[in-house]
């Protein structure tokens, strides 16, 4: 839930926006721990980043353009210093200035996985 919400308020002013960016990045954890972790939903799992790796692209391209932006402007945004800048930049209030990179959706497609044959 944390990092979810933080990258939705780092990276949307709009409430509809950041509830989405909320939502695709809560489900990419959830199915981020099964292919790690190893769990019978593997299949669904990858199914899941097959059909949302659009998302999930233009979330990965807004936060690197962020901390481009950040830092030549002389704010490193580590990990460490990410609730701080957060709560600084009052990030959560809908009126924060918050750099903005325009979604433009997937440049590739990850093909289907091989048919594996037992």
């Amino acid at each position: 839930m944390k990092v979810s919400l933080r990258a939705a308020c780092l990276l949307e002013r709009e409430g509809k926006k950041r509830k989405r960016i909320y939502e695709v990045v809560k489900e990419a954890y959830k199915h981020r721990n099964s292919l790690v972790h190893g769990s019978k939903k593997r299949p669904a799992a990858a199914e899941w980043f097959r059909n949302n790796g659009d998302d999930l692209e233009d979330i990965v391209r807004k936060t690197l353009y962020l901390i481009v932006e950040l830092l030549a402007q002389g704010i490193e945004l580590i990990p460490k210093k990410v609730d701080k800048y957060f709560f600084d930049r009052g990030l959560r209030d809908t009126k924060a200035v918050i750099p903005t990179c325009e979604d433009i959706g997937s440049l590739i497609h990850l093909p289907p996985p091989p048919t594996i044959m037992l």
